[in-house]
């Protein structure tokens, strides 16, 4: 399947915008389980705009939509392009910069038990 970036306006932090990755065949279908809580992150439990919502093409997730939870951020940290990504496991910080693959995947399964299988 075809992988969007969904941009939102989020109650958490409101003055940027959050992000959302989803999976699906169109970008209608997109933003339909994007709003039915079928995305990644689960984003549109915290969505307090649902007009401002961004949807983009994001080539490098098509097809993995079948990868655990820690595999897709590991793709979104370390895959893409001048990716800004960063994510939080304990309390170090892990960016394409500052970290590998391996020490990300190592913290990940030290933290959380597992890959945690992506509940599409």
């Amino acid at each position: 399947m075809k992988a969007y970036r969904v941009l939102y306006q989020g109650e958490f932090f409101p003055y940027v915008l959050s992000e959302d990755i989803v999976f699906a065949n169109t970008r209608k279908r997109a933003r339909s389980k994007f709003m039915a809580d079928k995305s990644v992150f689960w984003g549109n439990q915290f969505c307090i705009d649902e007009e401002g919502m961004k949807f983009t093409r994001c080539k490098e997730l098509d097809n993995c939509e079948k990868l655990s939870l820690m595999k897709i951020y590991e793709k979104l940290i370390y895959d893409i392009p001048d990716s800004s990504k960063y994510t939080m496991i304990g309390d170090r910080t892990f960016s394409n910069g500052n970290s590998t693959k391996e020490e990300f995947e190592k913290a990940w399964i030290k933290e959380y038990g597992s890959e945690e299988t992506n509940n599409e």
